[in-house]
């Protein structure tokens, strides 16, 4: 598959550039300042009209988006540009769609927990973008919610049970590229944190 990943220059989209590669598919980088990464061979402003990104999308069959703004611009990037990237996808043509989000984003029951009401402005983000992808585009979307990103080893193993959590970034990474290729979780949310069952094996039997 000929696979963009928005958001290249992430803790996430380094790891998931490198994965995708590794099985085959040709990739390419896209960030903001692809100066800041030697793997970001694209640069793709969130800021930008989805007029002006769709070109950017053409003959893609896959579009990733991991860019987050880590608090400072929620509302640019986290939602707005996350929307317009979708918009930019249909425009293009490219129907296949996946989403990094965060766990529980489409679950305000879940808000007034300490982890999440402390950054309550990026989950209202991440919560419309979630809702627009889901009931306004056309695309064949998978938005992936994992628990709290660590910066630590892969463990190769996930759980997609509907709990709180946390990922490895690593997991997290292994996790998208799995989705490029399975059409079983099209139109899917996927809640993400540790478990014991391997990603290939886990991805499967959604």
């Amino acid at each position: 598959m000929k696979i963009i990943v928005i958001g290249a220059s992430g803790r996430v989209g380094q790891e998931l550039v490198n994965d995708l590669e590794k099985q085959g598919d040709e990739v390419v980088a896209a960030s903001r300042h692809p100066q800041d990464n030697a793997g970001a061979k694209l640069q793709l402003d969130l800021h930008a009209e989805a007029n002006e990104i769709a070109p950017q999308l053409d003959g893609f069959d896959a579009v990733y988006f991991t860019a987050g703004s880590r608090g400072k611009d929620n509302l640019g990037t986290d939602l707005d540009g996350a929307i317009k990237t979708m918009q930019a996808a249909e425009m293009a043509g490219v129907k296949r769609y996946i989403m990094l989000s965060a766990a529980f984003a489409l679950d305000r029951s879940k808000w007034n927990n300490p982890g999440i009401a402390a950054i309550k402005d990026y989950y209202i983000a991440k919560h419309y973008a979630d809702l627009y992808l889901v009931h306004e585009s056309g695309l064949d979307y998978t938005i992936l919610q994992p628990g709290t990103l660590q910066e630590l080893p892969a463990t190769g193993t996930t759980s997609f049970t509907p709990e709180a959590g946390s990922n490895t970034i690593p997991d997290v990474a292994a996790v998208l590229a799995e989705l490029a290729h399975a059409d079983n979780t099209i139109g899917k949310v996927i809640t993400m944190h540790a478990g014991q069952t391997p990603i290939a094996e886990a991805v499967k039997a959604i």
